[in-house]
């Protein structure tokens, strides 16, 4: 069995051609996310029976599926900020999204004049630079060619997954993904107070973003840095500036709504909560046992929750190779953001999707 790679790597590594390399990257990107919104841009138009009650943007077919369901919230947030009516905790559904992506899409809002295309860009040019900075990350872990080869791989796995089309919606997935990747990035550069800040904004644009700061005070327990005293205080510092995100947004909640932990108690109200609780699992993993054949092409079978189990387990099984094949670091932020998103086991797929490291894995 091959040594995992240290997250520090003390060999200088071989220079890639940056320029040729970000292109062809850049390619990889656009060709994936073109054909996502040509695709879902057909599928829209031959939808005959869509209702103009989900309409988001009205009379803009190529735009309006890309900004349904949270990015409504998204939409809202950004536009009025968090809102409590009444004191009433099943009605603040607003509070259960983290700031820094609605904050964001209303600063470009700005520029822009129009949230939702504001949301789109945000979300798009975030996935774009995560995926550059992913590509260098994994050439810093892996030398030479071979880097190079694992990642481009890693990229074209998480453009084709099939749930990347949240990367291109007006969603944090990918905000989230580009502040994790560059924690880790700055990390392996040993820009502590850099590592520090971007931990800080994943864990202010999605709970499991929350995962990237205990990696920091990992990798400062595990792996100080000796290289000065300087450096060492600059590692310790970027703990406390990495929990500044979600801690943030708690002493807002606690001001804001006398309650820090509001975030969690609206994620568990009305539907959100009965749809990913462990009765619903139980129920879809029980109605196999009566599945028709009648049952599937009907509809009337729980297909994809049961699709989302099984890309739970699949998922699981590389966390746990991830331990022996890559930096114990990666492999504790995937087992973190994996066991956290189990609350969320409905939507499983979408979750995976922003969990490079496995991705990284299956390039090996």
């Amino acid at each position: 069995m091959t040594e995992p790679p240290a997250l520090l790597p003390a060999q200088q590594q071989k220079p890639i051609d940056e320029r040729t390399t970000f292109l062809t990257i850049l390619c990889i990107v656009l060709v994936s996310r073109l054909g996502l919104w040509l695709l879902v841009y057909l599928g829209t138009t031959f939808d005959a029976a869509a209702s103009p009650g989900t309409t988001a943007i009205p009379g803009n077919m190529f735009l309006d599926r890309w900004v349904q369901w949270d990015a409504r919230w998204y939409a809202r947030i950004a536009e009025h900020g968090y809102t409590d009516a009444d004191g009433d905790a099943s009605v603040r559904h607003n509070a259960g999204f983290l700031p820094l992506y609605p904050l964001l899409v209303r600063a470009v809002s700005f520029v822009v004049h129009d949230i939702h295309v504001a949301g789109l860009l945000v979300a798009n040019l975030a996935f774009a630079g995560a995926m550059l900075l992913l590509f260098a990350l994994v050439c810093r872990l892996f030398p030479g060619e071979r880097g190079e080869e694992i990642a481009r791989r890693t990229i074209v796995l998480i453009c084709v997954w099939p749930f990347s089309f949240f990367f291109g919606a007006m969603y944090s997935e990918s905000l989230m993904l580009l502040c994790a990747i560059g924690a880790f990035y700055c990390a392996h550069r040993k820009w502590w107070l850099m590592a520090g800040v971007c931990a800080a904004a994943a864990g202010a644009t999605r709970l499991v973003g929350s995962a990237t700061a205990v990696s920091l005070a990992f990798v400062a327990f595990s792996q100080p840095d000796r290289s000065s005293r300087f450096s060492r205080l600059r590692q310790g510092a970027s703990i406390p500036i990495a929990l500044m995100g979600i801690g943030g947004f708690m002493a807002y909640l606690a001001i804001r709504f006398h309650d820090p932990m509001a975030y969690m108690t609206t994620q568990l109200t009305n539907e959100w909560g009965s749809a990913n609780s462990w009765r619903h699992v139980r129920e879809a993993i029980l109605s196999l046992k009566s599945a028709t054949f009648g049952q599937l092409v009907s509809g009337n079978y729980s297909v994809a929750t049961n699709f989302h189990l099984l890309i739970a387990a699949g998922a699981l099984m590389l966390c746990a190779v991830s331990w022996f094949k890559l930096p114990s670091v990666y492999a504790l932020w995937a087992t973190l953001v994996l066991i956290i998103s189990l609350s969320r086991v409905t939507t499983y797929g979408r979750h995976v999707g922003t969990v490079f490291p496995i991705f990284i894995l299956a390039a090996i």
